[in-house]
């Protein structure tokens, strides 16, 4: 696919040559359309890395369905510094649904991360659904609130990791839903 691209690449500046040699156009729309297909090539490559199916590095969204985690250590022979491949769907604002396709993310490899992710990892195997929040390391009392009232009904506590200096991941299990009774027969 990339030495198709490629050519095409190719084929699209030889076919702006030849317009630009052979037309008499004014200089600034030949200008303009060399900078136009310029443009194209810088957008086209960014759209393609996109749908190329590799982890993204963007910033993870606030809060999420985790799917599932691939952790890479670091590896002093390679000299590769580890990464944490993360699996996930956003959810809507309500927190309830997952929407959109899944979207794996690439983070830096660090310890607490590793072993909050490999608590994750667990829980998945054991059937349990995870949501995931990206949180700010600061504390509201909302928060505190509801992680009382569910280490009060459950008795396991979320698990949180440092992800980079800016923020922390929490992984929380998601409870089934509450469905209303069945009527008498």
């Amino acid at each position: 696919m990339i030495s198709l691209l490629t050519v095409a690449y190719v084929a699209i500046a030889v076919l702006l040559l030849s317009l630009n040699l052979a037309s008499r156009w004014n200089a600034w729309i030949k200008g303009f359309a060399i900078i136009a297909v310029s443009l194209f090539y810088f957008a086209s490559y960014q759209g393609l890395r996109a749908l190329s199916g590799l982890p993204s590095s963007e910033t993870l969204p606030a809060e999420f369905r985790l799917l599932w985690v691939n952790i890479e250590e670091p590896n002093k022979i390679s000299g590769s510094e580890g990464s944490i491949y993360i699996w996930l769907r956003p959810l809507q604002k309500d927190r309830l649904l997952a929407v959109g396709e899944p979207r794996a993310y690439r983070l830096p490899y660090s310890e607490a991360l590793a072993e909050n992710v490999e608590a994750a990892i667990t829980q998945l195997e054991e059937g349990k659904r995870l949501n995931g929040k990206r949180s700010r390391q600061q504390i509201d009392e909302q928060e505190i609130r509801e992680e009382q009232k569910r280490v009060a009904l459950t008795g396991e506590a979320g698990s949180e990791a440092s992800v980079g200096n800016d923020f922390s991941l929490v992984f929380r299990e998601v409870s089934p839903p509450a469905l209303p009774p069945k009527p008498a027969l």
